[in-house]
């Protein structure tokens, strides 16, 4: 058994992003009395997710090996993942001149149209499933 090389982990981390994305608007798209609870994404989080994925990964077995408690590694999770997507959006807007989901129309609450600050905890709640995702990345061996 051979384990996971990093570009398998691109990979992983980028479909798992997509599929939290997804389930995340399709479920305030259900609460705010959509029935078909539609969900959505945007390519351009593959280059996100994916290569984001893996400093997700090395910080979370940093914190571990660290032993740092459960709400400092989560308050991390969820501040290193706000910067993330607007470092992600920022760098979206330099190539392309928009910020695919701009959130200046949404709230008071952001900065620049590329986070919302409100969204703290769902980062929150993000970074402790996403962790228990790099736990299991890392015991996934491929049979050569």
């Amino acid at each position: 058994m051979t384990p996971l090389r990093w570009w398998h982990k691109v990979v992983l981390f980028a479909v798992f992003g997509w599929a939290i994305e997804v389930f995340f608007t399709g479920f305030f798209s259900a609460i705010g009395g959509d029935i078909k609870a539609t969900g959505h994404t945007y390519l351009w989080m593959v280059a996100v997710w994916g290569p984001g994925g893996l400093i997700f990964e090395r910080s979370v077995f940093f914190l571990k090996t660290r032993r740092a408690r459960f709400l400092p590694r989560v308050l991390v999770y969820a501040i290193g993942l706000m910067v993330v997507e607007y470092l992600a959006g920022g760098l979206i807007y330099l190539i392309s001149g928009i910020v695919p989901w701009d959130y200046s129309a949404d709230t008071d609450w952001h900065i620049s149209g590329f986070v919302r600050l409100d969204y703290l905890p769902y980062w929150a709640v993000c970074g402790i499933v996403m962790e228990q995702f790099a736990f299991f990345v890392k015991r996934v061996k491929l049979a050569l």
